[in-house]
């Protein structure tokens, strides 16, 4: 028995060695193979890169040894199948005992074999726990690279937000060249005027010298010359005395005109006696019982107020434009009224921009000078001024025209009323209409946003829109649809037509606080916004005035109509001009609030008619200020975190940074980063 326990062992030795030997030789390779990979992978340590490599190498030979390992289990599994199927054959083997009895001695070699094999078995061991320990080594190498990995990851986070902060230093150092690019221009012009007078200073030296050798030259022939000398001055008196006699019919001439203005003006004050006079003759008929078609609107006759030929003397002003406003910004001045250039410029474009945009509005917070700058404009340009005051109750056109009495049968006219069937050269009210045509009229509706300006400015609005669309303005049929229609009664269908032309202004006054209400969406696009910040603390104060001055005549709608120019495709700034509308436009469109053809008819129509618009980079302080009162509006509440909104607000941050607009750059990034919210919440720019 003890033969048969010593023989099945052995065999089971046998098989159990040779598996162990492969598995020792094929983990002895692997552990070379890794170990020098390993040597190799320390020797390139030091970079990012480096440790990245060594990563990987370290994990994909962790990988090689597990899929060795798994298949070594897989080996061992076969070899228990194997043991089963050897213990099946145990049967046969005690069959066979008997045939090996003879065979101890040879057993006994085998047995001394075993020994041997077992001796090796526990060297191989330790040279398997030693390998381990040198791959649990290399692990713990590769656990230290990926914490090596996690420290300079956030040493490349660290540079990524400097690099950050280097972009928004280089946008600021963007901002600044753009402002000492400006001044260079400003200096280079200096300096071209500066050589401009140096030429022409050292050509009139040149003509002094040539002066000189002529003076020499008739001082040496002056004894020749003396009696043609004196025949000369005799024939200068002459002339001289005709010139003198010629001045003198000037100044008949000119005591003539101002007798012949004077007389007009007399007359008119005639004419609107002798309408008052009209009215009461009127009245009394009534009262007598003759019956006059026209008595329900009489009210429409009296003359307004704001249109008095005495507001301005008899004078029609033949102005530049140019020293026009600049007339008033000195007086401004004199007044130690501040308004900033840019402000008054933007206010006067606005108005040229009347056509396209029909309502300038100034909005801000109370006492900031919104209603006094359009009073002084008004005048010191000679036009006449007429001021509503918006009332809370105003929820219809009829707050702004007057309405027809049905119980009384007369139409309650409106001051304004009164003054467009005056400015109505189409207008055939009984001689009344268009009597001042030829003037201008700003009218001033002043906290307009008092009440729902929809209610009651909306319709006349689109009206006043319409205007563009009409090809002949003295065609009824066609100038009908811009007409404005008042509700005059039974008997005033002829008389109830009334055209506004473009001698008569619009403007609006709003304060942004919690008792008003907000413009609507089409009031905005249809007109310039222009938003007054808090005063400037250094306000200086200045006595008031019992005087008040005006312009020395009044400004004719000729003279305003020269003063307005389209949009010219040839001029050197238009194609740019076009490039910048059309890249914000496309950067809206991919927050889905683009804007259509008339604001960007809107916008060329402001670059052109901007003051001075021809000299050197005018044309990006116009086109920022158009960024201003169209385009940010249309931000506002937008959702900063919304997809392509960053990119939207990028793209037209990198405009305004190109137009050097300094206030308009540092406005438009507190609206963008200074919110506690994600919103894009826009108050316009401070103007200093």
């Amino acid at each position: 028995m003890d033969t048969t326990i010593t023989i099945i062992p052995t065999i089971a030795w046998f098989l159990a060695a040779a598996i162990g030997t492969s598995v020792l030789i094929i983990v002895f390779l692997l552990y070379l193979f890794n170990h020098r990979r390993i040597s190799v992978i320390t020797e390139l340590g030091g970079s990012v890169a480096d440790l990245m490599a060594k990563k990987t190498l370290l994990e994909a030979d962790y990988e090689a040894v597990r899929d060795h390992i798994r298949a070594q289990k897989e080996e061992l599994l076969r070899v228990d199948a194997e043991r089963a199927e050897h213990e099946k054959l145990r049967l046969e083997l005690d069959e066979l005992t008997r045939k090996v009895q003879a065979m101890d001695s040879q057993n006994q070699s085998l047995r001394d074999e075993v020994g041997r094999l077992e001796l090796e078995k526990h060297q191989h061991v330790g040279k398997i726990r030693q390998i381990t320990e040198e791959i649990q080594a290399a692990i713990d190498q590769r656990d230290a690279a990926s914490e090596e990995l996690k420290i300079l990851g956030e040493k490349i986070k660290a540079l990524n937000e400097e690099v950050r902060q280097k972009e928004e230093t280089k946008t600021t150092m963007m901002m600044e060249f753009y402002r000492l690019k400006k001044d260079i221009d400003e200096i280079q012009a200096r300096k071209r005027d500066l050589r401009e007078k140096l030429s022409d200073s050292e050509a009139r030296f040149q003509s002094l010298a040539k002066k000189e050798q002529n003076l020499r030259d008739i001082c040496a022939r002056k004894e020749i010359l003396g009696a043609e000398l004196s025949e000369i001055v005799e024939q200068k008196k002459a002339e001289l005395a005709e010139v003198e006699k010629t001045l003198r019919n000037f100044d008949q001439k000119r005591e003539q005109m101002i007798q012949v203005e004077e007389r007009r003006a007399y007359l008119e004050r005639e004419v609107s006696r002798l309408e008052i006079e009209r009215n009461r003759l009127m009245a009394e008929n009534d009262a007598g019982g003759t019956k006059n078609p026209s008595k329900s609107f009489n009210d429409l006759l009296v003359a307004p107020a704001c249109l008095n030929p005495e507001e301005f003397p008899p004078k029609r002003l033949q102005m530049d434009e140019v020293l026009a406003l600049q007339k008033f910004k000195d007086h401004l001045v004199r007044e130690a009224l501040v308004f900033p250039d840019r402000v008054v410029n933007s206010f006067h474009t606005s108005l040229k921009c009347a056509d396209i945009n029909p309502l300038t509005v100034m909005a801000g917070v109370s006492g900031t000078g919104k209603t006094l700058l359009p009073i002084k404009y008004a005048q010191l340009m000679g036009m006449h001024l007429l001021v509503m005051a918006v009332q809370p109750r105003w929820d219809s056109p009829q707050d702004m025209f007057g309405f027809y009495n049905y119980l009384e049968k007369q139409y309650k006219a409106t001051e304004m009323a009164q003054a467009l069937v005056r400015m109505d050269q189409y207008h055939p009210f009984m001689g009344t209409g268009g009597v001042s045509k030829d003037r201008m009229l700003m009218v001033l509706m002043d906290e307009m946003n008092l009440a729902r300006t929809e209610y009651y400015f909306s319709e006349f609005l689109s009206k006043l829109e319409l205007r563009r669309d009409v090809k002949d303005p003295t065609d009824p049929s066609d100038r009908k649809r811009a007409e404005i229609v008042l509700d005059l009664g039974p008997s005033g269908t002829e008389a109830s037509r009334l055209w506004v032309g473009g001698n008569v202004l619009f403007v609006g006054t709003m304060n942004e606080d919690e008792t008003t209400q907000s413009l609507s969406d089409k009031v905005l696009d249809r007109s310039n916004v222009l938003r007054f910040g808090k005063p400037a603390s250094q306000l200086t104060q200045k006595q008031e005035s019992h005087e008040t001055e005006k312009a020395d005549g009044f400004l004719t709608h000729d003279v305003w109509n020269s003063w307005i120019h389209g949009f010219d495709e040839q001029s050197p700034w238009s194609r740019t001009v076009a490039g910048w509308t059309e890249a914000i436009n496309s950067a809206l469109q991919k927050i889905g609030r683009p804007f259509g053809y008339r604001v960007e008819k809107a916008i060329r129509s402001y670059v052109a008619n901007y003051p001075r618009i021809g000299r050197g980079e005018v044309y990006k302080l116009a086109f920022a200020d158009q960024i201003e009162q169209k385009i940010l509006p249309k931000l506002r509440g937008l959702d900063v975190s919304e997809p392509h909104a960053a990119e939207c607000l990028t793209q037209i941050q990198d405009i305004i940074v190109e137009l050097g607009d300094g206030e308009l750059i540092d406005a438009f990034n507190e609206a963008k980063e200074k919110s506690n919210t994600s919103l894009f919440l826009w108050h316009g720019v401070p103007r200093r």
